[in-house]
């Protein structure tokens, strides 16, 4: 009895502790979205930015979960018959979910942090030869710091994403989706 009551003690002093933030994260893929191999008819053109809410709850032990919705725009070219270029764009909506630790408890203060995602593609027309899945799950690592202020928290983070399955994919296999997937992502929270 008095383990229980030692331990729901605990908890309560865990949970009054937590705290609720939100914000937004932006920033700028350092891998393409495709992976082009010797002399092919595709040209990779998008995912140039990322950017998306973020929402994050603070734990105790200086952990915290942090999950995110990333808009990421996805574009790429291929030739045609007679030469005619055709071109195809969506998105790639990215659903991270971290655990989140930060190394010291100071105002400036790196971070670790690991878990999954998983992500959804719109937009493109049914009938995309290459769009082989829509929807992908893989494995996150990401590493930052954090810029602790009165009101709000700054943070710059590098992440890496390795997908578990390709989404693109040609028939001859010179064009497809990257499986490892690294941004740089700037982040302000309140």
């Amino acid at each position: 009895m008095r383990r229980a009551v030692v331990a729901l003690f605990l908890a309560s002093i865990g949970l009054h502790a937590q705290t609720l933030s939100f914000g937004l994260k932006g920033g700028v893929p350092v891998t393409n979205a495709f992976k082009i191999t010797g002399p092919s008819s595709y040209i990779s053109d998008g995912g140039a930015y990322t950017a998306g809410p973020m929402l994050e709850v603070n734990l105790p032990f200086r952990l915290s979960v942090e999950g995110d919705a990333l808009y990421r725009p996805v574009e790429y070219r291929s030739s045609g018959l007679g030469g005619s270029l055709l071109d195809y764009s969506g998105q790639s909506w990215e659903f991270p979910v971290l655990l989140k630790y930060r190394l010291t408890s100071r105002r400036l203060r790196p971070y670790l942090g690991a878990g999954l995602a998983f992500r959804r593609l719109r937009g493109f027309d049914e009938g995309v030869a290459e769009l082989r899945e829509r929807s992908a799950a893989g494995a996150v690592l990401g590493a930052g710091m954090e810029l602790r202020m009165p009101v709000i928290r700054l943070s710059g983070e590098i992440r890496y994403t390795r997908w578990g399955s390709t989404s693109f994919k040609s028939a001859l296999g010179d064009f497809r989706s990257q499986l490892n997937q690294a941004e740089f992502l700037v982040g302000i929270a309140f």
